[in-house]
Formats: structure tokens, C-alpha cells, sequence
């Protein structure tokens, strides 16, 4: 896998609590196949670190990059995931959710990010 500098380039609101990053990636070759995901380590976001250290000091273990399935096609020029903000549920959810939100409502057109991929088998023929 490699890891991309992505640049978000767009985000579109899908509902109040989803959107569609659209990324530009460096180096420049996404070849993924449809099905694929991408992942993002919470780490890499200072304004999430005081919230990281304390899951993983509850937790008693460090928190793991975050999946994202691809919703672009391979042959789109730009790369994009769709991320639905995960909500706390008392008494059915232990921790509050970590990285949701903060894609859904703080990545702006500019920003940069640590990208990784592309992974997962449950992928389209390519002759579909």
C-alpha cells in the first residue's frame, strides 16, 4: 500500500451528517479497483490529540486507522470517500466515535492529509 498527500480538493454535503470528501493525491497514481477503501490515522490531526490520547489511555491501547470504501470510480480523475458522522449512543455505543465527525465537519477544500491505500479483496471483476 502507499501512503498519499492528499489534498481535499472539494467536499459536498450529502445529508446534514455526511459528506463526500473528493481528494488530489501525490503521488498522482491511484490505481485502485472498484471496491477498494483507503484509511486515515487519527493521529496525524493536532486538533484531535488531546481526544486520541484520552481514548487510547480508556482503551489501553492505540487507536487504529480508520476505513473509507471508495465512491469514485478508478477512472475518475480525483479519488473521493463518502464519510457519515457516527454518533455516541448511551448504554449501546462504549466510546464516542473518534474521526467521523471531525472529517464530516472540519476538512476544508485545502487542507492536507496522510491517505492510505488502496486495500480490500471484495473488488469487481474487471471485466464488468
Amino acid at each position: 500500500m502507499t501512503t498519499f498527500d492528499a489534498v481535499v480538493l472539494r467536499t459536498i454535503e450529502e445529508t446534514p451528517d455526511a459528506r463526500t470528501l473528493v481528494f488530489d493525491l501525490t503521488p498522482a497514481s491511484a490505481d485502485y479497483r472498484a471496491g477498494q477503501f483507503v484509511t486515515i490515522d487519527p493521529h496525524q490531526f493536532p486538533g484531535l490529540r488531546g481526544f486520541v490520547d484520552y481514548l487510547e489511555h480508556l482503551k489501553g491501547r492505540k487507536e487504529a486507522p480508520r476505513a473509507y470504501s471508495m465512491c469514485s470510480a478508478p477512472n475518475e480523475p480525483h479519488v473521493a470517500v463518502t464519510v457519515k458522522e457516527e454518533f455516541y449512543e448511551a448504554g449501546r455505543t462504549k466510546y464516542p466515535p473518534l474521526l467521523s465527525g471531525f472529517l464530516v465537519h472540519q476538512l476544508r477544500p485545502g487542507d492536507r492529509l496522510a491517505i492510505r491505500g488502496f486495500a480490500g479483496g471484495y473488488t469487481l471483476p474487471d471485466d464488468v
